[in-house]
């Protein structure tokens, strides 16, 4: 079992707006300015940091997959209402 999966959640002026899953290094997207994520990107031309914060590692892809989707659904961070409207279930 490949056990090498994060769950991570980004923080803007203390408030978080994210949460992703991914390798070790995906969280970097969110400062990146190349991020699927309009609003990390807005911030990064305009000069903010995103501050990240690991959540959960050591994890096998389901187990991420599993563990975003409840820690999404349970603080409903701003950027990721989208995810939840579609994700319904």
């Amino acid at each position: 079992m490949n056990s090498n999966h994060i769950v991570y959640a980004g923080y803007y002026e203390n408030t978080l707006v994210y949460i992703g899953r991914g390798a070790p290094l995906r969280y970097k997207h969110l400062n990146s300015g190349t991020s699927h994520v309009y609003e990390a990107n807005k911030v990064h031309f305009q000069g903010g940091v995103i501050d990240i914060r690991i959540l959960h590692d050591n994890l096998a892809l389901q187990e991420s997959i599993d563990i975003e989707c409840m820690e999404i659904k349970s603080k409903l961070p701003k950027w990721n209402i989208k995810y939840i409207e579609v994700n319904q279930g």
